[in-house]
């Protein structure tokens, strides 16, 4: 069953009742936890012999588990949630990876995708193999502590993505004796068939949303406020332009300004990402300049 790059993904088919998973006898893994996502760019099926599909968002088709998924920002700081239907959530967040077993072959313990080489390094964990099962707790006692290594040496191992869009995932993690190793794309058919399931993104056909603010708000005249521009969605890296009042510009993230008239003064950043095509979206705030700024008023007790 061969599919287009772009959509095969999108429109999995795959019947999961007639699929056998091993089963983990010496393990539990009832509790989850509950996990959210906003924008998650990332999508599709990663493979294990030993607990079967991992689902990496929720617009996956049969994907189970709630609302989540895992994204890359724009500088390829990997976060967010990916589901097992057998060991539950997979967690690719900097917090929890802290105090991973080791950096052998990778440069940090966070996940992260090297938006220059393509190539996918850090760990990521499955909660249940926390004492807590959410990630926070400390190891479990009886031998599984949920790691799985992005990348790693002897062997040499790795994930990595295509360098064009739709950057489709390639390789293998390693997750011990209970997850085993995963496959982040593959045929069905075995034999190095047609690629028919993987793990596509950071995908920029899920829309770019951006974001400004200025703080402080009313900031005192004469004094700086910082105006920042905050970016979801889309694909990294992005580029930024500023305009508005008594010349506020830049073309940071992040630009400051002072005023030097109290009144109501108006910012606008215009962000374009490097997808193809590229999106480009333009936000604006208003601020209030006044004699004073931002007053704390104490409460005097009687």
């Amino acid at each position: 069953m061969a599919l287009s790059s772009v959509s095969f993904i999108r429109v999995f088919t795959i019947t999961l009742i007639g699929v056998v998973f091993i089963t983990v006898g010496a393990f539990e893994f009832k509790e989850y936890i509950a996990s959210a996502s906003f924008l998650d760019n990332i999508y599709g099926y990663a493979w294990s012999s030993n607990i079967g599909w991992i689902s990496f968002n929720d617009i996956n088709q049969g994907s189970g588990g709630g609302n989540y998924g895992v994204r890359a920002d724009s500088n390829g700081n990997l976060a967010g949630y990916a589901w097992s239907p057998n060991i539950g959530w997979i967690s690719f967040n900097a917090g929890d990876v802290v105090g991973c077993p080791g950096t052998a072959g990778n440069t940090t313990c966070a996940p992260k995708l090297n938006l220059v080489t393509k190539e996918v390094s850090g760990w990521a964990r499955a909660c249940a193999g926390t004492v807590s099962k959410d990630c926070a707790g400390g190891d479990r006692t009886d031998g599984w502590d949920g790691w799985i290594s992005l990348k790693g040496q002897s062997p040499a191992y790795g994930v990595s993505t295509t360098q064009t869009q739709p950057y489709l995932w390639q390789g293998w993690a390693w997750g011990s004796e209970v997850v085993g190793w995963i496959s982040f794309a593959g045929s069905l058919g075995g034999g190095g068939g047609p690629r028919d399931y993987g793990v596509v993104g950071p995908d920029n056909s899920i829309q770019m949303i951006v974001n400004v603010t200025a703080s402080p708000n009313p900031v005192k005249i004469n004094s700086s406020a910082t105006w920042s521009a905050v970016v979801s969605g889309g694909t990294g890296p992005y580029t930024y332009s500023w305009n508005g009042d008594e010349g506020l510009s830049g073309n940071t993230p992040t630009v400051s300004k002072s005023y030097k008239t109290v009144g109501q003064k108006a910012g606008t950043v215009t962000v374009s990402d490097s997808g193809s095509p590229k999106q480009t979206k333009s936000a604006s705030f208003t601020l209030t300049v006044d004699l004073f700024g931002r007053v704390k008023i104490k409460e005097i007790q009687p």
